[in-house]
């Protein structure tokens, strides 16, 4: 049984929240780094028992006081489109932690920053992919005695969070999964509980998982196949409608989306299953993310 601590960067976010839980029934001490000690979140990460720290990416030494006593840290800086802010957020972190003795750091990217170059009309000005590789070579290059990458993919979350109006605006209240994807053409999916016991354990065994870089990518699946696995876990009929791109938009979906959508029927993404295999963490899938959280599912249909 560990007592060793660990910062979690943007721990009240999808991920965060639940790599703290994950953590502290681990038996981990978990420091946190929070904008407001009032916020709601930051209350909810209190009443768990975890250390709050006031203070945000751009202000070192509250990252340094977070940091301090620290063995290992998760780093998920905001993702930024047209701005390098996000690098110099992940920049910020590794400068504070080195200067408080952090050992090991685990990263989380994104699944397919390596073939960033093959989007149509990439543009590394205005790319995320872009600010991501930058921020891994930062993290490569660290020094640091052990580190981590985890790149996972979409998220199931986002089918039912705040990004479903933005990715599925026509689900919520039309059930219908509406973009420009093929038929064939699959979506690699990540359940976000499945994320946060990768960087857990490479937090707890980080020679174990040292200079590692772990695409998270356990399942991938078409439209049709997700709006059916929607329609029996949940009971609300889902279709799925594979348009044109002016179709689509026609339908109220966001042009840039739709171009997101575009590169994976280009690049045809799969899954990395086996490979996930060989660290002998559980893997789960769509199916066991929609049981799960089904109460949640069901209320965001109304």
């Amino acid at each position: 049984m560990t007592s060793k601590t660990v910062l979690v960067t943007t721990a009240t976010g999808t991920v965060g929240k639940l790599l703290v839980r994950v953590l502290l029934e681990e038996q981990w001490n978990v420091h946190a780094l929070v904008r407001s000690h009032d916020s709601d979140a930051s209350q909810e990460l209190q009443a768990l028992g975890i250390k709050v720290f006031k203070g945000d990416f751009n202000d070192l030494n509250s990252i340094r006081a977070a940091a301090q006593g620290v063995e290992g840290v998760f780093i998920n800086a905001v993702p930024t489109m047209g701005s390098t802010m996000e690098v110099t957020h992940v920049e910020n972190i590794i400068t504070a932690c080195k200067d408080a003795g952090v050992n090991s750091a685990v990263y989380m990217s994104a699944y397919m920053v390596e073939r960033r170059k093959e989007i149509p009309g990439y543009d590394p000005r205005t790319s995320v992919f872009e600010n991501k590789a930058t921020a891994e070579e930062r993290i490569a290059n660290a020094k640091f005695k052990h580190w981590t990458i985890v790149r996972p993919c979409t998220f199931m979350d986002n089918f039912f969070g705040r990004i479903s109006a933005i990715q599925f605006p026509q689900l919520q209240k039309e059930h219908a999964l509406v973009t420009t994807l093929k038929e064939a053409t699959k979506i690699p999916l990540v359940d976000s509980l499945m994320i946060a016991k990768f960087c857990q354990a490479a937090l707890s065994n980080p020679e174990q998982y040292n200079e590692e870089i772990i695409d998270l990518a356990p399942e991938a699946l078409t439209l049709p196949e997700i709006a059916d696995k929607i329609t029996r876990n949940i009971g609300i009929e889902t279709k799925a409608e594979c348009l044109s791109f002016e179709d689509a938009k026609n339908r109220g979906c966001f042009p840039p989306i739709l171009g997101f959508w575009e590169a994976f029927n280009l690049l045809q993404p799969s899954d990395t299953r086996d490979r996930l295999e060989e660290y002998q963490i559980e893997l789960s899938n769509f199916d066991d993310y929609l049981q799960r959280n089904k109460q949640t599912v069901t209320a965001f249909f109304g």
